[in-house]
């Protein structure tokens, strides 16, 4: 088949077949006609083999092209050489194709003095500030996922032994310690404002005012709204706070054992990234100190 008109074929097929939207079809057909354009002696898509992938990643890669850029074209490629497969032009389907490792981007985490100044931004004299206050105390101050607390009851809570009971993921129990400071915030909530909520009897403990468990988006707008008031300029989300959490227990001598157990990590390498967060923060301390 003539390598225009494979690439019409493709492309009709996958609008049919796949219902593709527009824009993705638009950047299959670029992908493909910089494909070909780097094999001007191809006329015939029989022509086409492994190599001819490989020789195009390579030129990608050494024209700056982003892992990301790259790896979309393979999958471009792999989409492309299977339509060819099925349609018998091509006698031998596409080997698996190594693309680039994409970076991981190291999370962003707050200093101690954003997170106080985020928390110092709440305003405790009405009833949503005063939960909003206990809720961010309590979520940062034991590491928890948003929705993990969310999920928190009222006998998941044991103030003598300072811990909460925390579900994570697959439903797998774990006990987390939370500071006094946290707790203390915590009683007045239980005591004043939710004692008078609508939802009083109900087991969850961080309610709206309509009785209900608050939802994530909620307290992502809380976050949000706060992090303006205290002059944060970075996007602030209930995960910011927990990767902050992890951050600040080990820049202060924490085990990444122990961190591991209190973020419910079920394997070690998820919460190394955090020693890299740890180490670049450290690092830009004192580049700042010695330009002063």
């Amino acid at each position: 088949m003539e390598k225009s008109k494979a690439i019409t074929e493709f492309l009709e097929a996958s609008r049919v077949e796949k219902g593709l939207e527009p824009l993705t079809l638009k950047a299959y057909e670029d992908d493909l006609k910089l494909f070909f354009s780097l094999f001007p002696e191809i006329d015939e898509t029989k022509m086409l083999g492994p190599e001819e992938v490989r020789s195009f990643l390579e030129s990608e890669e050494r024209n700056g092209k982003s892992a990301q850029t790259i790896l979309r074209r393979l999958s471009t490629l792999r989409n492309f050489y299977f339509f060819l497969e099925e349609e018998k032009e091509i006698g031998r389907p596409l080997p698996p194709i190594k693309g680039p490792k994409i970076p991981k981007k190291l999370p962003h985490v707050l200093s101690i003095e954003e997170v106080e100044a985020l928390f110092a931004a709440c305003s405790i004299e009405t009833d949503s500030g005063l939960r909003n206050q206990a809720l961010l105390e309590c979520l940062y101050a034991s590491g928890a996922r948003i929705s993990e607390l969310l999920n928190l009851k009222r006998n998941d809570i044991f103030y003598d032994e300072g811990l909460f009971r925390i579900r994570g993921k697959g439903n797998k129990e774990r006990r987390v310690p939370v500071s006094s400071f946290a707790l203390s915030y915590l009683e007045k909530y239980m005591e004043g404002p939710r004692k008078r909520n609508k939802g009083a009897r109900t087991a969850y403990v961080f309610l709206s005012k309509s009785g209900r468990p608050l939802s994530r988006i909620y307290v992502y707008q809380i976050l949000q709204s706060l992090a303006e008031k205290s002059g944060i300029e970075e996007k602030v989300s209930p995960h910011i706070l927990r990767h902050s959490f992890a951050t600040h227990l080990l820049e202060n001598g924490a085990s990444l054992r122990v961190v591991q157990e209190l973020l419910g990590h079920s394997h070690i390498a998820t919460t190394q990234i955090y020693t890299h967060v740890s180490t670049q923060r450290i690092l830009k301390a004192y580049d700042r100190y010695w330009r002063q």
